[in-house]
């Protein structure tokens, strides 16, 4: 008789750790310190298959992710598996709170590129498929504030702010 594996068994030990830590009522992150994704998230072996252990916690305290809806890392933290850190959100809601992507329009605040021409600081978002802009400004961090008060207005709590605490 063949035994089946349903989870890898020397991190089963530290995820069953993680999540009694979770129904504890523990605050802060749980990280995951095993097997890492290209993208920067948690996996391991669940069910006869590769699962990301954050989808595993959730699933564990709170059952199915309903269809059409995913996992959103409210600390921002891709490592942390702590369901109390996790939220559902949809594919927009998820991609609002990314953060900057990397290169490009030189700017260091995410809605924000540089123009040619005066004033240099274009500010805009996209929501609902749609590209929204939000005017140009003579330095980068008026644009980015200006950025942030839309991004409130059309994205809530879901919204990645350049400036969180308001500096």
């Amino acid at each position: 008789m063949t035994r089946k594996r349903t989870m890898w068994g020397a991190r089963r030990r530290e995820f069953e750790e993680g999540l009694r830590l979770a129904r504890a009522g523990w605050q802060g992150c749980i990280e995951w310190r095993g097997a890492v994704t290209g993208s920067g998230y948690g996996y391991l072996w669940a069910s006869g298959k590769v699962r990301h252990v954050h989808i595993l916690a959730w699933e564990a305290v709170n059952g199915p992710i309903p269809a059409g809806l995913e996992l959103d890392h409210i600390c921002r933290n891709r490592l942390c598996f702590n369901p109390a850190h996790l939220r559902l959100a949809t594919r927009s809601q998820n991609a609002a709170y990314a953060p900057k992507r990397r290169g490009g329009y030189r700017s260091c605040f995410k809605g924000v590129e540089w123009r040619s021409r005066p004033p240099p600081w274009r500010a805009r978002l996209r929501s609902g498929g749609k590209l929204i802009y939000l005017g140009c400004f003579p330095t980068e961090e008026a644009a980015a504030r200006a950025y942030d008060e839309a991004a409130k207005r059309f994205f809530g709590e879901f919204a990645w702010l350049n400036f969180p605490e308001g500096a």
